[in-house]
C-alpha cells in the first residue's frame, strides 16, 4: 500500500497483514523475499519481516541515512544502499 502497509492475498482478495513490531508508513523502494525473510527498503530505514515479526533498522539504530533505497546479501553481510552511503550488517552467529 502507498502507506507502506503489509498486505498478502488469499483467495483472490488483499488483506492487512498484523505484525509484531513497526511496520513501514511511507512508499517501498525495494522487496526481497527469501526463505523466512522479507526485506523491504523504504525512505524511513530498512525492515526485516520474519513471518509476524518486524524489525527496524534506520538511524536510530546506526544506519548513515533512513532513505535505504535496495539492499544485496553478500556472504553473511547485508549491504544497504542510502544516500549517505553503503552500509553494512553483520549477521551474527548463534553462540
Amino acid at each position: 500500500y502507498k502507506d507502506g502497509a503489509v498486505g498478502f492475498v488469499e483467495n483472490g482478495m488483499i488483506h492487512l497483514k498484523q505484525l509484531k513490531g513497526t511496520h513501514p508508513a511511507s512508499p517501498i523502494n525495494s522487496i526481497k523475499h527469501s526463505g523466512p525473510l522479507t526485506e523491504v527498503s523504504t525512505e524511513e530505514g530498512f525492515f526485516l519481516f520474519a513471518q509476524d515479526l518486524s524489525i527496524k533498522f534506520s538511524k536510530q539504530q546506526g544506519l548513515s541515512d533512513d532513505f535505504v533505497y535496495g539492499d544485496a546479501l553478500v556472504g553473511d553481510k547485508l549491504l544497504l544502499a542510502t544516500d549517505n552511503g553503503i552500509n553494512i550488517l553483520q549477521r551474527k552467529q548463534p553462540n
